[in-house]
């Protein structure tokens, strides 16, 4: 596992690491911060919390290890060996996205979403918030909610 800083949050799913290495979380997609004169999403701004700047993280890379858009593919763990992902989706603050082949810890994902779910954590406590289903999301879909 590759250990970097990271420099910059862009959401809670983008980030930017020390170097400039632009990396996309596999496995979630988290609320979007403000951008196109839109204002932020519910509960964007929460889920920037585990990946302040400077905060070392450890980084495993997906396969491919990069997007379309060249960004990084990866999962992030904390210095104590939290898993960001596992994290935001527990609380509420992302929902699960699955793009095989990095499927490696969907379950693991999947049971995180169901808990916060459950406990109507974060945009689960939403009444606005409804997923869309992966079946009904086309090739040039780049959101995988809807508000």
């Amino acid at each position: 596992m590759a250990r970097a800083d990271v420099e910059r949050v862009i959401d809670g799913d983008t980030l930017v690491l020390r170097g400039g290495q632009r990396l996309r979380l596999i496995g979630i997609d988290a609320p979007e911060m403000p951008h196109d004169g839109r204002g932020p999403e519910p509960y964007a701004r929460e889920a920037l919390v585990d990946l302040s700047s400077g905060r070392a993280v450890g980084v495993q890379y997906g396969q491919p290890p990069h997007d379309r858009y060249g960004r990084g593919l990866a999962h992030l763990f904390l210095a104590n060996g939290d898993n960001v992902q596992a994290s935001l989706l527990r609380r509420g603050l992302a929902t699960s996205l699955f793009l095989l082949p990095n499927g490696e810890y969907l379950d693991c994902y999947a049971a995180a979403e169901t808990e916060a779910r459950a406990a109507r954590r974060g945009i689960w406590s939403q009444a606005g918030f409804h997923p869309i289903a992966a079946k009904r999301i086309g090739r040039a879909a780049q959101r995988a909610t809807a508000w």
